[in-house]
């Protein structure tokens, strides 16, 4: 049984017991988005519950609770630290005809901080709610519509907000989270002028063969980006590897997050560098994820899918990359 077997587990926790505890403590309630989800999947919910059952089932959650802290305190989850779910949307096939949204299984990782933090919690919250919002066709509402004054205004900043129901409710998030929304993005190339932009003196080991070509990304105005880097390993037997390096300056409202589907086929680890940074590693055949969270941003080095290294790969790549520079957050230079 590995750590993520165990998580998955106590997340998969029949949604009628959680409620049965939620009833007991009166001091939880369940959001709309999760008790929708829990109405897709056809759970009936009953108001007339026996003190014996409840008090049964809050002490067996107690300590299931209790079991995860200590895991937790231990580190015994590896990536645990941003694991917001076990169920993911993907498109559904009917006799080949594609029938919408549905949910299924997976896990879903959190790529703007970690477990605890209001980035984190306003993540989870807003994407629980979209998952559950396209698995239900949407609610109705029409794709291509006018998103308000606001969502008009920051159509291309969060391209991920398409409908004004999404708008509202980022909204709302943002505000009970306390984040900022990002109000400006600038798109570009070339690895120099990203430093300028974000004010680096460089976050790169840069020597040949290891990095090639010319850089794309992505930079919003608070400093958070998500940058393109071709890898090469050298030697003999070089292999290739596109990886997106995302900074998400913590204090900043993002709705980023990483679906996978083949999650069982990863392994966890950690990896403390040569700077002494201390990462999370989540590797498989097809695909690595490395999470460092800092004082001042959470950073994401995640493979392009298909693309993938050996660990010792994984560390050598880790290493060329800076993380304590990129935590570091000067001052940001967008273009007009």
């Amino acid at each position: 049984m590995t750590s993520f077997d165990f998580l998955s587990g106590f997340n998969n926790i029949d949604p009628k017991f959680i409620l049965d505890v939620i009833d007991l403590m009166q001091t939880v309630e369940a959001s709309d988005a999760e008790k929708e989800i829990m109405n897709m999947e056809n759970y009936t919910i009953h108001k007339k519950r026996t003190v014996r059952r409840s008090v049964l089932v809050a002490a067996v959650l107690a300590l299931l609770c209790a079991m995860c802290a200590g895991a937790y305190a231990v580190n015994l989850f590896g990536i645990r630290d941003a694991v917001m779910g076990s169920q993911i949307v993907s498109d559904n096939y009917v006799n080949g005809e594609y029938a919408g949204k549905k949910l299924a299984d997976g896990m879903t990782i959190s790529m703007q901080g970690c477990i605890g933090s209001p980035e984190y919690e306003a993540s989870r919250e807003f994407n629980a709610f979209l998952s559950a919002y396209e698995a239900n066709g949407y609610n109705g509402d029409a794709l291509h519509q006018p998103l308000g004054d606001w969502g008009e205004a920051h159509r291309r900043v969060y391209n991920g907000l398409y409908t004004e129901t999404l708008v509202n409710k980022f909204l709302e998030i943002s505000e009970k989270y306390d984040l900022k929304p990002w109000d400006a993005l600038y798109e570009g190339s070339g690895y120099t002028s990203f430093c300028e932009i974000i004010g680096s003196d460089g976050f790169l080991t840069l020597e040949s063969p290891s990095r090639q070509g010319v850089p794309d990304y992505r930079v919003w105005n608070d400093g958070s980006f998500s940058f393109g880097d071709d890898w090469r390993t050298g030697g003999e037997e070089e292999r290739f590897c596109t990886i997106a390096i995302s900074r998400r300056v913590k204090g900043s409202m993002s709705i980023d997050c990483l679906s996978l589907d083949d999650a069982h086929e990863y392994h966890e680890w950690s990896y403390t560098t040569s700077r002494g940074e201390t990462v999370s590693v989540y590797s498989g055949d097809h695909q690595f994820i490395v999470l460092y969270n800092g004082e001042n941003a959470f950073i994401s080095l995640v493979s392009q899918p298909g693309d993938s290294l050996g660990d010792d790969e994984i560390k050598a790549y880790v290493e060329s990359v800076d993380l304590s520079a990129l935590d570091k957050i000067g001052h940001i230079n967008l273009p007009a």
